[in-house]
């Protein structure tokens, strides 16, 4: 749901952040998007708010009445899902949905006129904290219990989202899902509501300064001046709203916290204390930050938001364990007691694991898990040993706060492992700009970076004709879960017809995004390569310098490498972040694959190495390629200083100190900067990376990405001058202020002759001689492709769902058509995944006959395309049912494949493992 907000006028005295404020019968809280609903109300919550949407939606100006009624149809459907909501708290739900509320920046309120009576009890409170002193309280706003202000005051607008599908968090299984609140501040202004919110004129009403004024209104100041004086203008607004909340639906969400990641996307979680449905409820935010633990150990503001947010990330509930099966032992260090080998990482044994697995509902079981358990963050990799059966080792390092024991007895949520994330068949990995630089000043010539450029275009060319390259270049990479680019691989992995349109069409949007990375990112996939995750030894076999490293390949059992192999760990920007190790074979490791293992042997682990890298979670770059591992090392750099003792504040001033921690460091990190200029550093120095101005940078970096947890603030130095002219190969647009750069003073940029200039000239040449440049988005000219049936996807019974299958098609194409002739407001992907998500709500309702179905809409949609001789709209059957037809396809190629000789077994489905193959012999009396 999207709605500008409209708040009551005059501010009444500020509570102290300590207390919740309680909706009262008929009044708007500061910011709220939805009217309050009375506590007698008997109707269910999701009832009443649903109404409260339609209510809202429907007082839309005009001109977003088709956005009211797509919203609309979207937010139904979310309510009508059986699965679907509000208040059940359940330690099995692996998804859930969640409210999200954007905090945009605005230069002017459309719709407002600060001179109406709405607003004129205010004027002369204009921006900062709402002030009891400023004026008298009106009879609209008295009954308020909160402080709510103007919307004139506002400098910003905040926008609610969802419900929205996400990974649920262990508050939000124990208390439930629609008591957490996202909410995301974002430094720029909404282009749904003010398309000329950065460039337009200043409104009248607001003094620049923040004083009272009972004359002349001032000028209302523009984004631009807000985005330049963040502590004047956006601060104190944005620390208001977290220490004042939000009302949604009649609810009070209140600020709880945030992870470090989620600090880092500028996003918080905000937790639901009073308003609709929980009148029988008195849980405060103290409560909650009681049942999370104790985290009275931290000395510093940053580390105990830190350690809190570790229970606000989104995590998959596996397996419960009973606390009598968990140990905790003391980590293995070096002699000297100052570096930790087994550092985040623990060990589990099989049988959890497989239940863990299971639970996940994976086809095999991983060799490590990413988890959060009870008090512990950190890496468990699999022990097969006897004495591990139903165990679990956690090391001393992966404790990082306490839970009383009466705790863990009363919620089940604090013993079960949670999972973030696990070891898993990747293919090849990228270099990148930092790798390059690196590699480049460690001694890899130039040509050999373009060679293996030219060879990533080339490959990206032959994407359309060779399924094992597009598999390799859509590997299991972040950049590639979503989009086009899933599309692509699971049809590749379905094996569906190499030749069908709509596969083609998205081949072509992957083809584009791949060469903008290429060119722009210098991102080049380097097929001997790897990033994994990384364990230790707990065999301590491995000796001083050894990895061993087992990696899964398609059509074929797994391979372990041996020889001299590089890794690397992201960032890397000091001469010493790539070390050279050797892979070596051990026969009491063969369990573990595609992970990275560490000796826990010598003076210093080789994970420090990196960048101060360590084992809870991180991952590991790894390439043997023949130049890049024939270079020479440099040493690494020295360790980072721990943060200092600081001093905890009392538990009544921790959340307001957490809000400032949160803002302050969102307006004064400057690790981009630092990154960007270690860059310009390197390009314009002829030792690159080892100049002692980039040594210098280098080590700055290291501290700022630690600041989260250190609350060290760190800056570039005054020293540095700010640039004038960039390489020709940066793209800085309106990041300039933020790159550090000055381009008011000369907007030149200079031609580089350094390695990232000369892959960036080769990329953009290349390109074009293969006219691979003009693919854009994928486009075509809708009748460049053969477009056949394919006869796999025919299910019997699909004639019977013919009609209606043309019925949903017509109404897709409408709503798709009318939603691309609309204005272009930046949402319009989606609106269309909107249009996509009614019609598979109304597919789903079609079980048990989902695969006729999904074969009638992939029949009649390919039939109508053949007979028009166009491929527009060929997209349907797949947005709707790309599912079902992968799987139909799947086990079309599996009874062909049983039905062959076996002489004929070497074609196989790409997506097929060593072990659905081994499987599949024996089922064909192939082995013994």
């Amino acid at each position: 749901t999207i709605h500008t907000i409209r708040a009551t006028s005059t501010p009444t005295p500020t509570p102290t952040p300590t207390t919740t404020p309680t909706p009262t019968p008929g009044s708007v809280l500061a910011h709220s998007v939805l009217p309050d609903i009375p506590s007698s109300s008997s109707a269910p919550p999701e009832t009443v708010l649903l109404a409260n949407i339609k209510q809202v939606l429907l007082s839309l100006p005009r001109k977003r009445q088709n956005l009211a009624k797509t919203a609309l149809a979207h937010i139904e459907q979310v309510f009508q899902r059986p699965d679907m909501f509000l208040g059940e708290a359940s330690n099995t739900r692996v998804d859930c949905f969640a409210l999200e509320a954007n905090i945009y920046l605005a230069s002017s309120m459309p719709g407002i006129d600060p001179a109406s009576p709405s607003s004129s009890s205010s004027s002369s409170s204009r921006s900062g904290p709402a002030r009891s002193s400023s004026t008298q309280p009106s009879s609209s706003s008295s009954s308020s219990p909160c402080g709510p202000r103007s919307v004139s005051e506002c400098f910003s607008r905040v926008v609610f989202r969802g419900p929205v599908l996400s990974k649920p968090n262990r508050l939000a299984r124990v208390f439930g899902a629609d008591r957490i609140l996202y909410v995301n501040l974002r430094n720029h202004a909404d282009p749904l509501f003010d398309p000329a919110a950065a460039t337009g004129p200043p409104q009248q009403g607001q003094v620049r300064d923040g004083t009272n004024s009972s004359s002349a209104p001032a000028r209302r100041p523009t984004t631009r001046q807000m985005t330049s004086r963040p502590k004047t203008w956006i601060v104190p607004h944005w620390k208001e709203i977290m220490m004042h909340g939000l009302c949604v639906g009649g609810r009070v969400f209140s600020f709880l916290g945030y992870s470090n990641s989620q600090m880092g996307e500028w996003r918080c979680v905000f937790f639901a204390v009073s308003g609709t449905g929980l009148e029988g409820s008195s849980t405060t935010i103290p409560d909650v930050w009681r049942f999370m633990g104790s985290f009275e150990a931290t000395r510093t503001i940053s580390k105990y938001a830190a350690r809190g947010g570790l229970q606000l990330c989104g995590t998959v509930p596996t397996v419960v364990l009973d606390m009598k099966q968990v140990t905790v032992e003391e980590d293995i260090t070096d002699p000297n007691k100052k570096f930790m080998f087994t550092d985040g990482c623990g060990e589990m044994g099989v049988d959890i694991a497989e239940q863990v697995s299971r639970r996940l509902k994976l086809t095999e079981t991983p060799s490590a898990f990413q988890v959060r358990f009870h008090s512990s963050k950190g890496v468990l990799m699999v022990n097969p040993l006897p004495h591990m059966r139903g165990r679990v080792l956690l090391r001393r390092s992966m404790v990082k706060f306490d839970i009383p024991d009466s705790l863990s007895c009363l919620y089940e949520a604090h013993r079960t492992i949670e999972v973030c994330n696990w070891a898993r068949p990747s293919g090849a990995a990228s270099l990148n700009e930092q790798l390059i630089l690196v590699f480049h000043a460690l001694g890899v010539p130039v040509d050999h970076f373009i060679t293996l450029q030219n060879n990533a275009i080339q490959s990206i060319m032959d994407m359309k004709f060779n399924s094992d390259l597009a598999l390799l270049h859509l590997s299991l990479d972040m950049h590639y879960q979503s989009g086009p680019a899933k599309e692509v691989r699971d049809m590749l992995l379905a094996e569906q017809d190499s030749n069908d349109p709509f596969l083609l069409k998205n081949i072509g949007y992957v083809q584009d995004m791949l060469l903008k990375r290429i060119r722009e990112g210098a991102h080049i996939m380097l097929p001997d390569s790897r990033v994994l995750i990384g364990v230790y030894d707990h065999t301590n076999t491995l000796q001083p310098g050894q990895v061993f490293l087992q990696l899964s390949q398609f059509r074929a059992g797994p391979l372990i490498k041996t020889g001299r192999v590089a890794v690397s760990r992201n960032p890397c920007i000091h001469p010493g972040d790539i070390q050279m190790v050797e892979a070596v074979y051990c026969s009491g490791l063969t369990h573990l694959c595609d992970v990275l293992v560490f000796s826990v042997k010598g003076p210093r682990p080789v994970p420090s190495m990196l960048g101060g890298g360590d084992l809870d979670g991180d991952t590991f770059f790894v390439t043997w390629d023949s130049v890049l591992t024939s270079i020479t090392t440099c040493p690494p750099a020295d360790p980072a200083p721990s943060a200092g003792e600081g001093h905890l504040p009392p538990p009544h001033e921790r959340l307001a100190r957490m809000a400032d921690f949160m803002l302050d460091n969102m307006f004064n990190s400057q690790l981009g900067i630092l990154y960007n200029r270690h860059k310009f550093e390197a390009d314009q120095s002829p030792k690159g990376v080892k100049d002692e101005k980039c040594l210098k940078l280098a080590e700055l970096c290291s501290l700022a990405v630690d600041s989260s947890k250190t609350g060290t603030v760190v800056r570039l130095p005054s020293s540095f001058k700010p640039m004038t002219r960039v390489p020709h190969f940066h793209h800085v647009g309106g990041r300039s202020k933020r790159l550090g750069i000055n381009l008011e003073q000369s907007k030149s940029t200079y031609h580089s002759e350094s390695v990232l200039g000369r892959l960036y000239d080769n990329a953009g040449k290349v390109t074009r001689e293969l006219k691979i440049g003009g693919v854009q988005n994928g486009t075509d000219d809708g009748g460049a492709f053969s477009i056949q049936v394919d006869p796999d996807l025919t299910v019997e019974g699909y004639l019977s769902y013919a009609d209606m299958a043309t019925t949903e098609l017509m109404r897709y194409n409408q709503d798709v058509s009318q939603i691309l002739l609309s204005p272009k407001d930046g949402h319009t992907d989606s609106l269309i995944q909107d249009v996509a998500n009614r019609a598979r709500k109304k597919f789903l309702q079609m079980k048990p006959h989902l695969d006729s179905v999904a074969s009638a809409y992939y029949i009649v949609t390919y039939t109508r395309a053949q007979k028009r001789g166009n491929t527009s709209g060929i997209g349907f059957p797949w947005a709707v049912a790309g599912d079902y037809l992968n799987k139909i396809k799947a086990e079309a190629v599996q009874r062909a494949l049983l039905s062959q000789d076996s002489a004929d077994m070497q074609r196989l489905p790409i997506s097929i493992t060593f072990r659905q193959l081994q499987k599949l012999k024996l089922r064909k009396g192939l082995l013994g």
